[in-house]
């Protein structure tokens, strides 16, 4: 290829990852509100400074059991030095994404074509979801390039002509990789099984070998961790999740049927064409067929092109769709990690369909997917830019009213309690990086029987109550704190739903026809209803 071609074609590339990266940036983290993880990731890399790995917004301290520490420690690396700065993360989670299209439009170049690395590239730069977990506090972006840099490795593995030697130190690199996006996400264990498969049809028997040796201690070791730590409960360990979730007739196989013919029907006929950002109306759902067919069809062609050139990333991907496919919860986010394969995989299908079907122009199909992907997501993207633009001006538009009222009570519960307060309430973690409050565990107190909250209130000492919509079935503790109603004062209404209750002393009267009673009855009789309960 002639230089001046090379030099141009980098100056394109170089354009795309800087525009990705400055529509990254517009995104940004803005601050811990209570729609992530953010607050458990930055608290927990907190605890890994300290040497640690527990979870301080719990009472008891417990060691973490549901986060593998992955991501963490990336965090914690990252703020040692200059402190928790939202600008320093995002600008890090921006590096570490663009990384990762770097490593995907190396992979097409040279397996498929410099021109349809670009397409690719271009589609999955400009994806919205893509574009918000580059600049948050979240893991999905730290996860998806390590899974991207594995996929890259395995395939120089393979690929490599001069040497046994580089093929192994390729392998190396994979497997390592891999091992690390498992302690970054759990849903990594699927890149494992995924790269030992690849390796073992090919015969790599030693790579097998070594490889599952040392993702059983690292990997292993932290499932089996998940299993036996103490004070578990269901959502706060993913083992749990999968065997304790039950639906139907409580049986394990009617679980994984009910879960299979649910998640299938939500991922690909809803949440993928969303995260892929196409458009789509709510008025029908003609259209979510339409374009479910469109990208099922373009998803097959791709994939089958790539089991010949890509086949670690065809093993991955149907690993992790099966993985959702049977997983206790439906989760739109869970779909952000394989987008850019999934935007490879529908472009490069394109292609496929256009070198059977077309004898000129073939590189139409593939350009029009492509900018059919970008322009849908340039549309969302400028959107989201807009409120997030006004986020810096107005902080109405950082978050929805309901969550803004909880931190404004958890404010509240920061200046005006103890500081050895316990408190219920939903999001423990974002309650305590912002009051250094410690809150029970949600789930202990949701599954009370009726008349058993103020047993447990003196029981675990607890001095203060938050009722908020923020979660569904904070419902539920509205109506456990009306049938004890009379040992609660209303200490402040910062919405008609999220009230702030402190829990009168042992040796003091009840009052039943106290503030607290004659509010959260009002609050019971809606409670569950209204968009402010969704």
């Amino acid at each position: 290829m002639p230089a001046t071609m090379i030099g141009r074609h980098k100056m394109l590339l170089a354009a795309l990852l800087a525009g990705h990266g400055l529509l990254a940036w517009q995104l940004r983290a803005r601050g811990i509100f209570t729609f992530g993880d953010d607050a458990a990731y930055l608290l927990l890399s907190r605890s890994l400074q300290a040497f640690n790995y527990r979870e301080p917004y719990f009472v008891g301290n417990p060691v973490a059991a549901r986060f593998p520490p992955g991501y963490p420690a990336f965090l914690a690396v990252l703020t040692a030095p200059f402190g928790e700065h939202f600008g320093l993360i995002s600008a890090a989670g921006i590096l570490v994404s663009i990384a990762g299209l770097l490593f995907l439009f190396d992979v097409v170049r040279r397996r498929w074509s410099v021109e349809l690395a670009f397409l690719v590239t271009a589609g999955a730069a400009v994806n919205p979801e893509l574009l918000v977990n580059a600049s948050s506090v979240q893991s999905e972006t730290l996860y998806t390039t390590l899974t991207l840099a594995s996929l890259w490795a395995a395939d120089r593995a393979v690929g490599q002509r001069d040497g046994r030697q580089r093929g192994a130190r390729a392998a190396l690199a994979a497997g390592g990789l891999a091992i690390a996006a498992a302690l970054t996400r759990s849903a990594g264990v699927t890149l494992i099984g995924a790269l030992g498969v690849h390796w073992l049809l090919r015969r790599r028997y030693r790579w097998v070998m070594v490889f599952g040796a040392a993702a059983t201690v690292t990997v292993g070791a932290w499932l089996a961790w998940t299993v036996v730590a103490p004070a578990r409960e269901v959502r706060r360990s993913y083992v749990d999740d999968a065997v304790n979730i039950r639906v139907g007739d409580g049986s394990l196989r009617s679980t994984m049927v009910t879960r299979l013919k649910e998640n299938v029907a939500m991922y690909g006929g809803r949440t993928v064409l969303e995260q892929l950002a196409l458009p789509l109306t709510p008025r029908t759902q003609l259209d979510n067929v339409g374009w479910a067919l469109v990208i099922g069809v373009l998803l097959t062609l791709g994939m089958i092109s790539a089991w010949g050139r890509w086949n670690a990333a065809v093993w991955y991907l149907g690993a992790y769709g099966a993985l959702l496919s049977v997983w206790a919860w439906m989760i739109e986010r869970f779909v952000g990690p394989v987008l850019p394969l999934l935007v490879a995989l529908v472009v490069i299908g394109a292609s496929v369909a256009s070198s059977v079907l077309a004898r000129d122009r073939r590189w139409l199909p593939p350009a029009i997917v492509a900018m059919l992907l970008a322009g849908s997501a340039l549309f969302e993207d400028a959107h989201r830019v807009t409120r997030a633009l006004d986020c810096d001006r107005a902080r109405v538009d950082c978050a929805l009213p309901r969550e803004l009222d909880f931190l404004d009570a958890v404010q509240y519960l920061a200046i005006h309690s103890a500081p050895g307060a316990r408190v219920i309430a939903p999001k423990a973690p974002s309650l305590y990086y912002h009051s250094r409050r410690q809150a029970l565990y949600w789930d202990e107190v949701v599954g009370l029987p009726p008349d058993s909250l103020d047993g447990l209130l003196r029981r675990e000492r607890v001095s203060y109550i938050i009722t908020t919509p923020v979660f569904s079935d904070g419902a539920t503790v509205v109506r456990l704190s009306l049938r004890d109603c009379a040992r609660l004062d209303l200490v402040q209404a910062f919405s008609p739903q999220t009230l702030l209750l402190a829990v009168r002393p042992e040796d003091a009267p009840p009052k039943p026809e106290s503030a607290a009673c004659r509010v959260l009855e009002r609050v019971a009789r809606t409670a569950g209803a209204g968009d402010a309960w969704r």
